[in-house]
């Protein structure tokens, strides 16, 4: 090999590599909620992977459907169903059907539908996904239970408590054989049931999920906005047991941590902002307490104005 080729190739070798990394970090600050930062990462490296190795690059293709998410996440749902569409035909054509990454974006394009409230569109997607990831990794891979989690709270959306319930316990207790009783998906999981037993007004069966919920997400994920969202049901499970004294703090706690989180909470669940506050004022109504159910009536107004002009 010449000295010009070797240079060539080292030099390949060296953007391929800070193409990787670039990636990593995207999706790192993906995972944490940092959508600013995530972005020009992701678009950097969907630009440099379509020059290198092509449209239709499995690597690139991949890397377009991290972008979709990355839309899914920020709202801007126009942005991303054309690009989930764009990918997910060039994914069956290049990698099949069952593809590990075909399933991805076909998750994906579900949870766009159901952030759409297209139920009937993203009910028969996770559906396929499901039936596909458990033949292609097996019915208690984290992927697997993801698309089951997905698949849940899609029932949930449409109030259908027994479906929800259902998948939610399979995928609880899978992920504690699978993951372990302390990974943070875990307790999001127990979180997740306990607010479907909640809407059944299965009270002292929530609390006790929300309790160990909680206490894993402390410890694992401090100062997540999934930690807040448990405080502020836990804090409205207990009202409804009428333990208002202990349910206060929870209900203001949970309320203020999510505020402060907003800007990291995926889209899609940017409602649990709202609902947690509502919980405070409903709290107070029926603590006998209508002055402060007022003032806080008053703080959710200002405070959402102020959201809707950032």
């Amino acid at each position: 090999m010449t000295h010009n080729k070797m240079a060539v190739v080292t030099f390949s070798k060296y953007i391929h590599t800070l193409v990787g990394s670039m990636n990593m970090l995207a999706l790192l600050y993906l995972s944490q909620g940092n959508l600013a930062q995530a972005e020009p990462l992701i678009t950097k490296v969907v630009e440099v992977r379509r020059r290198a190795l092509g449209e239709d690059h499995p690597r690139t293709l991949a890397s377009m459907d991290d972008l979709g998410r990355l839309y899914l996440e920020q709202g801007d749902y126009a942005r991303a169903e054309p690009l989930f569409t764009k990918v997910l035909e060039s994914q069956r054509k290049v990698q099949g059907n069952e593809h590990p990454d075909t399933l991805n974006t076909i998750n994906d394009l579900a949870c766009l539908y159901r952030a759409e409230s297209k139920y009937a569109q993203a009910e028969p997607l996770f559906i396929l996904t499901l039936d596909a990831r458990k033949r292609v990794l097996g019915d208690e891979h984290p992927d697997t239970l993801n698309t089951m989690s997905d698949l849940a709270m899609l029932y949930r959306d449409q109030s259908m408590y027994a479906q929800a319930e259902s998948l939610l316990r399979r995928v609880s207790e899978a992920r504690r054989r699978v993951l372990g009783e302390e990974h943070p998906d875990t307790a999001n999981a127990l979180s997740s049931l306990a607010g479907i037993r909640f809407m059944q007004q299965r009270y002292a069966e929530a609390e006790s999920l929300l309790r160990e919920a909680l206490q894993r997400q402390e410890e694992k994920i401090p100062g997540s906005w999934q930690q807040y969202d448990s405080q502020s049901l836990l804090g409205a499970t207990l009202a409804r047991q009428a333990k208002f004294a202990e349910a206060e703090p929870l209900l203001v706690a949970g309320y203020r941590g999510l505020v402060k989180r907003q800007t990291t909470i995926p889209w899609e669940n940017r409602s649990t902002v709202e609902q947690a506050g509502e919980r405070v004022v409903q709290f107070y109504k029926e603590w006998g307490k209508p002055e402060k159910a007022a003032a806080w009536q008053q703080e959710l107004h200002t405070t959402t104005s102020a959201a809707h002009l950032q």
